[in-house]
């Protein structure tokens, strides 16, 4: 004769096993993400449109970035500026040239001058 503590213990084996049977497999790892390392430095070349001379400043027009989407493949980057579309090689508004899009903004043609754009946030 099996006594009762010895039917618990089974027992309590048994569902402990079935329980992790069904709950183990639904288990995942979490993990948080390598922070996002800093982007790298402007080329020599490239001026920050805040470094510009007022005047040159000023000929440039706000532009109202509501998208910005960089990746490594040129192809797949683009922004959106009040609503429409545009890629590398693009001319904006006030006839400038988007030269690049970059990780930190726009890099247009003022003059010949490569100027960058800060992106928002």
């Amino acid at each position: 004769m099996v006594s009762a503590s010895l039917v618990q213990l089974i027992t309590g084996f048994w569902v402990a096993a079935a329980l992790k049977r069904l709950v183990l497999p639904t288990i995942h790892a979490v993990s948080t993400p390598p922070p996002a390392a800093a982007p790298p430095p402007l080329p020599r070349d490239v001026t920050p449109r805040r470094d510009l001379p007022a005047a040159v400043r000023d000929r440039i027009p706000d532009y109202a970035i509501d998208v910005h989407v960089y990746n490594d493949d040129p192809a797949r980057r683009f922004i959106l500026i009040r609503g429409e579309r545009f890629g590398e090689g693009s001319t904006l508004e006030g006839g400038h040239r988007l030269l690049e899009i970059a990780p930190r903004g726009l890099v247009i043609d003022v003059d010949g001058q490569k100027v960058l754009i800060q992106r928002p946030g």
